[in-house]
């Protein structure tokens, strides 16, 4: 949506406004990785039915129906899962824009623009099974000393101890972006024309990195990015 209107009625001076809301959706990766989940895998190793045979030739997990009650025992914590959160929504952007154009002399422009963008629901992946906070610490020290039982240690302190890491699909990140920008331009004729532009913007976000659960807490300070561009 967008609106323009001649302030002073005199056909030099303008002032323009717009907004609007885009929405994206979800990588379709994120859901595929659901599939490789035990025991949705397509293949099974030894202690599995036999080895490297097909689900379909095991008589141990032919199907999901029969699927045998050991499969629970059977996890290590060399196993992992993909997961989506179930609150996960589709991205969002909304961006908008304000601005105000003057012709200060005889074919020459002045615009000053201020850019706004606002990104909701970007896609996070995160260790959902990450350390619980109270074992954190003797969990540092362990591995700053080179403990032999370190890895003993952050299997034994997990959110579900046993199980590696549980990779968590969320679409709690954000972003934004402000910029100010000044346009000037001088006509000298039809063919021939000069102008010069600069920029001042600043981008805050919080988006889409694979991170455990203990840093998603830090990652809430913005990360700033100030930066300037002329031409």
């Amino acid at each position: 949506m967008g609106l323009a209107w001649d302030i002073f009625g005199d056909g030099k001076t303008a002032l323009r406004l717009g907004g609007e809301r885009y929405l994206g959706r979800p990588r379709i990766g994120s859901m595929l990785g659901l599939g490789r989940n035990p025991p949705w895998t397509q293949t099974v190793d030894q202690g599995w039915g036999g080895s490297s045979s097909s689900l379909n030739d095991s008589p141990t997990f032919r199907s999901l129906d029969t699927i045998n009650p050991g499969l629970k025992s059977a996890l290590a914590s060399t196993t992992s899962f993909d997961t989506v959160n179930e609150d996960f929504r589709p991205p969002e952007s909304w961006q908008w824009n304000l601005t105000i154009s003057r012709e200060v002399m005889k074919n020459i422009v002045l615009e000053a623009s201020y850019i706004g963008n606002h990104a909701l629901h970007i896609e996070r992946p995160l260790d959902w099974n990450d350390v619980v906070p109270r074992a954190r610490f003797a969990v540092a020290q362990a591995v700053r000393a080179n403990d032999p039982n370190a890895n003993d240690l952050i299997n034994a302190s997990r959110r579900l101890p046993g199980v590696a890491t549980v990779f968590m699909h969320e679409s709690t990140g954000d972003s934004s972006y402000h910029a100010l920008q000044i346009w000037a331009n001088r006509r000298f004729s039809e063919r021939l024309a000069f102008q010069a532009a600069y920029t001042w913007s600043i981008v805050q976000e919080m988006g889409r990195r694979r991170e455990s659960h203990s840093r998603r807490l830090a990652a809430q300070c913005d990360r700033l990015f100030p930066g300037r561009h002329s031409a």
